[in-house]
């Protein structure tokens, strides 16, 4: 069975590993098709040993598969300790959140999704709605710079804008997660 986990890198990016039948294969999301490389699981009981010979590798902490793909990106990139297995299995998705179109015979990228296509009005809706809140913040910055020294500015333009983006964001996360149509 093929688990998939997903980690935090010590500079902030999400990192993704898979344990698959004989590698771990490694992926940052954020670069589409960028697979950042794999390690054999013969390859990291051979690593493993040199980092049970001293103490600062705390194995027994994590998983052999998270310790593995932080031996491969190297001890300095993954924070282990952010490491959680995805309850999902590997090309599910909610609906109207892109993780990409898993392929079974090609673990090195995921394919990309033609979102129009695929949720036709709704993705067009969400396009409109996301515009309008950005017009409506790049309009009100035109007027009040987003700096430190402006935080206790307060106006009706900033409510409205506010409003709008809070309410348009909760908008979009209940039908990310709940399944709802727009």
């Amino acid at each position: 069975m093929t688990e998939t986990y997903v980690a935090k890198s010590l500079q902030g990016r999400i990192v993704a590993f898979t344990r698959c039948t004989d590698e771990v294969c490694i992926y940052l999301p954020d670069d589409m098709y960028e697979k950042i490389g794999s390690i054999t699981h013969e390859q990291w009981a051979e690593q493993k040993q040199s980092y049970i010979n001293r103490d600062d590798g705390n194995l027994d902490l994590y998983d052999d598969t998270v310790n593995a793909a932080w031996q491969r990106l190297s001890i300095n990139t993954i924070d282990r300790a952010s490491a959680r297995k995805i309850k999902l299995l590997l090309g599910e998705y909610f609906p109207r959140i892109w993780r990409g179109v898993y392929d079974v015979h090609n673990h090195y990228y995921y394919n990309s999704i033609n979102a129009r296509k695929m949720y036709g009005g709704s993705f067009i809706g969400s396009n409109v709605a996301a515009s309008n809140i950005f017009d409506a913040v790049e309009s009100l910055f035109r007027f009040v710079e987003p700096t430190k020294e402006n935080l206790s500015a307060y106006g009706h333009k900033i409510r409205e804008a506010l409003i709008l983006t809070c309410t348009e964001v909760e908008s979009a996360w209940k039908v990310c997660v709940g399944g709802e149509q727009r």
